[in-house]
């Protein structure tokens, strides 16, 4: 944002942009000079933003008072704004985090014991400067996270759930070309368990302006309504799994027969009970996966930082090639679970709903 071009970059994603609340980060001027630019594009806003040190670090976050009345405060983390939007009736936190290049470890470590992130309705996003697997990395010579698994374990800790794009695409490019291009996901929204299951419908994508070696990245939330209840939506992939066929062929032929109940009426009930038992095993079987799935790869990642002088030895290797198996067989459950729940893509385990395509299109 200090530079005349990132500046002009930003003026024309905010002239075009109907984004009601607004998070920069790195602006690498004083606070007082970041709050006069914006206020020059959007004369009305309330805006906070705390200083840069020396030429680096800096953050700013605006909002439109139409969006409701919110209060600003500084924090160990970043800044943390707070209030209600009209027509939510809980009060609703934002946090806008710049996190470090170096020292992540100690700067998270801090944050976690801060306890901000256990605070209730809360938003965080910003340039977090972390990546939470090999899928949000591209280019020949970029390596994994080696926080990764820190970071998984930390915001499942806390309840904040990583939004994910519509599409997953980087946030970040270092501008080179060829084998010397590197782009990542360093860019993201994380946001309470809980708040999540009051959104009527929430999306995240990322704009192609390229106003600085990162893109900006948007959140769309519907706060109209409190809970929205879905229709149930059956998983082909369940069928797969043995336990599952087990225990729904256990739970049916336990279930006792209502006599003074028509045949059909007594079909018509067990279903509906079936119903619900499967989304009680689903539930628990996802919670397990998540749970499995952390471990496998912290299992992966101590025997890749074993001291192998040579090489790995016999049992090793085939111990990590059963672990990345396992992985990618639980990476594949997760991929299409969360397809489905979309509804914009069509695949083997999905359902083709045609009037929400047509809704999704339109």
């Amino acid at each position: 944002m200090a530079g005349a071009k990132k500046r002009r970059a930003l003026h024309r994603f905010l002239s075009t942009s109907d984004t009601q609340l607004i998070m920069i980060q790195e602006t690498m001027i004083s606070a007082r000079d970041a709050i006069s630019f914006f206020l020059g594009i959007r004369p009305h806003w309330k805006v906070s933003a705390l200083d840069a040190i020396g030429m680096s670090g800096g953050i700013l976050t605006a909002r439109n008072p139409s969006l409701g009345n919110f209060q600003a405060f500084t924090t160990s983390a970043g800044l943390l704004v707070e209030g209600h939007v009209r027509g939510f009736q809980e009060m609703i936190r934002v946090l806008n985090i710049y996190g470090p290049y170096r020292d992540r470890r100690s700067f998270w470590d801090m944050v976690d014991r801060s306890k901000i992130l256990l605070l209730d309705n809360l938003f965080v996003g910003g340039d977090l400067n972390l990546t939470l697997g090999p899928s949000e990395i591209w280019g020949g010579i970029a390596s994994e996270d080696p926080l990764a698994i820190y970071f998984k374990q930390l915001f499942m800790r806390v309840n904040l759930v990583d939004i994910s794009l519509n599409v997953l695409t980087p946030t970040w490019r270092n501008g080179c070309t060829g084998t010397d291009f590197i782009a990542k996901r360093l860019d993201h929204f994380l946001v309470s368990g809980e708040l999540i299951e009051r959104f009527g419908w929430y999306k995240s994508w990322v704009s192609q302006e390229m106003s600085s070696d990162h893109l900006p990245v948007n959140l769309q939330v519907d706060f109209h309504f409190h809970k929205v209840h879905y229709p149930f939506k059956f998983n082909r992939i369940w069928i797969r799994e043995e336990s599952f066929q087990e225990a729904v062929k256990h739970y049916w032929s336990g279930m006792t027969t209502d006599h003074t109940l028509s045949e059909k009426e007594n079909f018509i009930h067990k279903l509906s009970t079936l119903k619900k038992f499967v989304v009680r095993w689903i539930r628990l079987k996802v919670k397990e996966q998540s749970l499995e799935l952390i471990k496998v790869e912290a299992e992966i990642a101590a025997l890749l930082e074993s001291d192998h002088t040579i090489t790995f030895n016999t049992v090793d290797k085939d111990r990590l090639l059963t672990l990345q198996q396992r992985k990618d067989h639980l990476l594949l459950q997760e991929e299409i679970t969360w397809r489905l729940k979309s509804r914009a893509l069509w695949i083997e385990a999905g359902d083709k709903n045609t009037k929400f395509f047509h809704s999704f299109a339109c």
